[in-house]
């Protein structure tokens, strides 16, 4: 998991007052960057820069901080949005799943059953 980026007393003291500890200013500014822009396609590395991490250290420290990678907070963030859009009913699926940042139409409707449980025409009941 993230044993190693981070030292033995490091994971001794993190585990004590976990509950007072706040993630760090740039893993937290690269955390809200993926929710508000869950579209946009940066990889790894762009994400990494940001935080000015090493690419193993970030994947860690993320998990560790929020629980989940990386690619499954923007996951998470774009099945939000996709939701919050199918709701309005202004859009079709197939908008939808372009304004979320998908670019096959395929691709989306797999991708949201497979989160959702249900297809998203089923989840607009």
């Amino acid at each position: 998991m993230y044993s190693y980026a981070l030292g033995a007393r490091a994971r001794t003291l993190v585990r004590q007052s976990q509950r007072e500890m706040v993630p760090p200013d740039s893993l937290a500014a690269v955390w809200g960057y993926i929710i508000q822009f869950p579209e946009i396609k940066d990889n790894i590395s762009v994400l990494t820069k940001k935080a000015g991490v090493s690419v193993p250290h970030f994947c860690a420290l993320f998990k560790f901080w929020f629980k989940c990678s990386p690619g499954q907070c923007r996951l998470n963030a774009r099945m939000e949005r996709a939701c919050y859009y199918l709701k309005c009913r202004s859009h079709t699926v197939k908008e939808v799943g372009i304004l979320v940042g998908y670019d096959d139409p395929y691709q989306f409707p797999r991708i949201f059953r497979k989160h959702m449980g249900v297809s998203p025409a089923k989840w607009l009941g």
